[in-house]
């Protein structure tokens, strides 16, 4: 009956507050090694830390959401200091217990009006929260600007303006600070949670004013990463398919990554979704970054990319990494795809952000479809999370129409071609096509049925040791 869905507006208050949002950095991938023992440490921790906290600084907890907590203030200075005290506790729980996992929080807080019904907290100062909490560093609070105008000049001092946010499903623009992060890096259990809590995320404008989220982990030789089909800064580390390489990379190197147009933390509704706007974006990347003598890493699609801004920018890039990469999109092989082209576009319009994750299971079966069930759950729960449908079906269709055929000889640095070599998303044809046509390039077939190389293939390993080696001689050639 529609009656029994109709809220009693009786029930309801609004109230102006601070809500604050906790999230439990590598939660997932922890509970997965010591089930048992982390979620009791994680209730004791609530119990030593959190509540005595929240009663020193008059906050009450709204609820716990399985990897943190969600709670309420009625002012601003407080929520601060609460968060402050409460990052400085958790590295002082863990200090305690060297031998044991780290736990790290990020935090995201704003204020605004809410709707309290029942004890709850709805609204769209609770979503600005929340997505406030998803882009912060691991260990760091990021506050909105009303939050930080109405601090004194000392907690002022703990932020750093990173300017205007795009936040998912907010069209407001909202303007952030950011803490420094408070972390025991020293800590054994680091080791676990990986370089995902060294990720450092900040934000510039391509040519036409689009937002760009970039990341950046590791040190040495700047290895960028061009966009493509679906990404997100934060999701890919949790993913079975990117983390493993992500690592890697971090590790010969200094890794810059940043989410394609209209995905993940980048601006999700932009206006010009096109090959040259992508190559652009690119561009603004390496300006903002200041990057040179870099190497370019293009997987599936951002081979394309990486192939047209290295024959556009010979002097800086040092170096092409092509995974599963192509010169010409479905639509220019000439193989009569188009039919294919059509029924996919389609199906993502139609399906991609339904609860029934059909239609989303059909690129994950093409992508990885030698992987775990829980890869593959976790593929979908990033392809819904990172973007909409109609975002990525005007990227599937640039996508068909990319040809940078006539600038594969242009190429004159060191490339890496690899291509697994049951790969059915892009065929093994269009690897051997980029090294017959690109100088100075190895063409390397890995063995895998997975459109990306994963940990669990027979091909890892010499995925891994090739890479090596061709860091390794490009590091030592350009010093």
């Amino acid at each position: 009956m529609l009656g029994d869905v109709i809220l009693d507006e009786r029930k309801m208050q609004t109230d102006n507050c601070s809500v604050l949002f906790a999230d439990l950095v590598g939660f997932s991938r922890l509970v997965e090694l010591r089930q048992n023992e982390v979620i009791e440490r994680q209730t004791r921790l609530m119990r030593e830390i959190t509540d005595p906290l929240l009663a020193k600084f008059d906050g009450r907890k709204v609820k716990t959401l399985g990897d943190g907590f969600m709670c309420q203030f009625q002012d601003k200075i407080s929520a601060v200091e609460f968060s402050m005290a409460f990052l400085e506790a958790v590295k002082d729980f863990c200090a305690l217990e060297p031998e044991r996992d780290v736990f790290v929080f990020r935090l995201g807080l704003h204020f605004g009006e809410v709707i309290i019904l029942e004890g709850d907290v709805l609204g769209n100062t609770v979503n600005i929260a929340s997505r406030l909490e998803g882009i912060s560093q691991p260990g760091s609070l990021t506050i909105s600007e009303e939050i930080f105008e109405d601090l004194s000049d000392c907690l002022k001092l703990h932020f750093k303006k990173i300017g205007r946010l795009v936040l998912k499903n907010i069209t407001q623009g909202v303007i952030g600070y950011s803490s420094q992060p408070i972390l025991d890096m020293d800590h054994l259990g680091f080791e676990v949670l990986g370089r995902q809590t060294q990720q450092q995320i900040k934000y510039c404008n391509s040519a036409d004013g689009t937002t760009i989220a970039v990341g950046k982990t590791g040190e040495g030789l700047p290895f960028l990463k061009a966009p493509n089909f679906v990404t997100h800064l934060d999701y890919d580390w949790g993913s079975e398919i990117w983390q493993p390489i992500y690592e890697e990379i971090s590790q010969l190197g200094m890794l810059v990554r940043f989410d394609q147009r209209g995905n993940g933390l980048s601006e999700r509704n932009p206006e010009n979704i096109s090959f040259s706007s992508m190559v652009e974006d690119i561009s603004a990347v390496v300006e903002n970054e200041k990057l040179e003598n870099f190497v370019l890493f293009g997987v599936s699609q951002g081979a394309a990319s990486a192939i047209k801004f290295a024959s556009d920018n010979p002097d800086i890039v040092s170096g092409l990494v092509l995974l599963g990469g192509f010169s010409r999109g479905l639509s220019r092989r000439g193989d009569g795809q188009e039919g294919k082209i059509m029924l996919e576009t389609q199906m993502i319009r139609s399906g991609w952000e339904n609860e029934n994750p059909a239609f989303r299971q059909y690129f994950t079966t093409t992508m990885i479809p030698e992987s775990s069930p829980k890869a593959k759950d976790n593929f979908d729960q990033m392809l819904r999370e990172s973007t909409s449908g109609e975002v990525v079906a005007k990227i599937s269709e640039v996508n068909a129409e990319i040809d940078v055929f006539d600038l594969l000889r242009k190429i004159n640095i060191p490339t890496l071609i690899f291509h697994c070599e049951e790969d059915a998303r892009v065929p093994l044809n269009e690897a051997s096509i980029l090294h017959e046509n690109i100088k100075n390039s190895e063409f390397v077939q890995l063995e895998s049925r997975n459109h990306i190389i994963l940990k669990t293939d027979p091909g890892w390993s010499t995925f891994v040791t090739k890479l090596q080696d061709f860091i390794k001689k490009l590091d030592v050639k350009l010093h």
